[in-house]
């Protein structure tokens, strides 16, 4: 699944609610699991359920179809297949950042920070769970605390585009503009592909223009 990011913050301010994209990752897996971990849709869904059907304590083949299943938006079962690598594997940090993904998505955001939370208590380096954490915050508009987050993922990893991205819709939600517009030229040059930087950066310069 790819990152989710926050919305622009102009919408947001105006409908009193942040959209956020938090980001998802395929946990590890062995080399026979290729398909498992990095396929798509049912063909990896059903390669998944054959290393389970081999071995039901295999964890990572939960985590791997939990996150096939969240990118095809069957919600419960993804918690569903996190819980049970969770059970199986309690480090493991993969499971929990995107079983947290998944919690943003339901709206249940405290369920989230947790995960979050958890995800880095058991990995201080992973930039995606700060992210992620940042992402719940912001939809409950704890912006300071936000910011620091995707600021400590920016830190751990530079090149994390959505972490700019979602650090500059929170600067904007509190008026720091300059700071916001800063944020979403980096996140165009990291994603220049992407229609919604250079937006936000056409929006932020005319703000400024005001």
């Amino acid at each position: 699944m790819v990152s989710e990011r926050l919305r622009p913050l102009l919408q947001v301010v105006a409908a009193a609610a942040v959209s956020a994209f938090a980001w998802v990752e395929p946990v590890s897996a062995q080399s026979e699991a290729d398909i498992c971990a990095k396929g798509t849709g049912d063909k990896a869904i059903a390669a998944c359920d054959k290393l389970i059907s081999q071995n039901p304590k295999d964890s990572s083949a939960y985590g791997n179809r939990g996150y096939t299943l969240s990118a095809k938006g069957e919600h419960d079962k993804a918690v569903a297949d996190f819980n049970e690598a969770i059970k199986l594997n309690p480090k493991h940090a993969k499971a929990y950042n995107n079983r947290g993904v998944v919690w943003n998505k339901k709206g249940e955001y405290d369920k989230a920070i947790a995960d979050s939370s958890e995800a880095i208590k058991l990995n201080k380096k992973y930039a995606k769970a700060y992210n992620n954490r940042g992402v719940a915050l912001s939809r409950k508009r704890e912006y300071d605390k936000a910011i620091s987050d995707f600021s400590e993922a920016i830190k751990l990893n530079s090149k994390e585009a959505s972490a700019y991205f979602n650090r500059g819709n929170a600067l904007e939600a509190k008026g720091s503009l300059q700071q916001a517009l800063s944020d979403f030229k980096k996140f165009s040059g990291l994603a220049p592909a992407d229609p919604d930087g250079q937006q936000a950066v056409s929006r932020l310069e005319q703000k400024l223009k005001q």
